[in-house]
């Protein structure tokens, strides 16, 4: 072999030791693997618990000029309001809440209304009232207002289209329950009260 081509080779031997050396300090390191811990306490629900003894049954009565409408009793032209208790006493989250009305019995005026706020009425089967509870929240007192309008609907030659509704129920004179139904949700965290 000539100089030149030992040369080579050699030069050939010295870069692959060397890139050897290299890729073994490149895969060469230490390496551990650990393991972590976190730790929490899951905030209670007592929702269903705070409010098992609450009473959510409308005990309508009516608020009416005296001597017009019989004590204890509600016609066309009377309105009023229910309230409720409700507690978040024992949750340790907020609480949203959503009460329903639930009809029972079919002595409910046909005609009838009701409002979350007093002054955006509708039916039964469509009010609901939502609100928010805080952490610890205590006999929160919740307000449900009602109505049945003197009139309903479009009047022609002074009869309401609701009239024979009310004269309907009038002469039923039954005994009616509203009872609303209650759920509630945890708040969002991420929502500001």
């Amino acid at each position: 072999m000539t100089k030149r081509k030992i040369a080579f080779v050699v030069a050939l031997a010295v870069i692959g030791v060397a890139a050897l050396g290299l890729t073994a300090a490149v895969y060469a390191k230490y390496i551990a693997s650990l393991q972590v811990t976190g730790n929490a306490s899951i905030a209670a629900w007592n929702f269903e618990d705070d409010n098992e003894n609450a009473t959510l049954t409308c005990a309508i009565t009516s608020t009416v000029v005296s001597g017009t409408v019989a004590p204890g009793k509600i016609a066309p032209g009377t309105s009023g309001e229910c309230t409720f208790t409700l507690s978040n006493a024992t949750s340790e989250v907020a609480v949203d809440y959503t009460l329903k009305a639930n009809e029972t019995g079919s002595s409910t005026p046909k005609n009838l209304q009701l409002s979350s706020d007093g002054t955006t009425w509708g039916t039964l089967a469509s009010f609901t009232k939502s609100g928010t509870l805080a952490i610890g929240a205590t006999n929160t007192t919740v307000t449900v207002y009602w109505q049945w309008p003197y009139e309903t609907g479009t009047v022609t030659d002074g009869i309401a289209a609701g009239d024979d509704d009310d004269t309907d129920d009038g002469e039923a004179a039954g005994n009616m329950t509203i009872m609303f139904d209650i759920s509630g949700v945890q708040h969002n965290p991420n929502v500001a009260l």
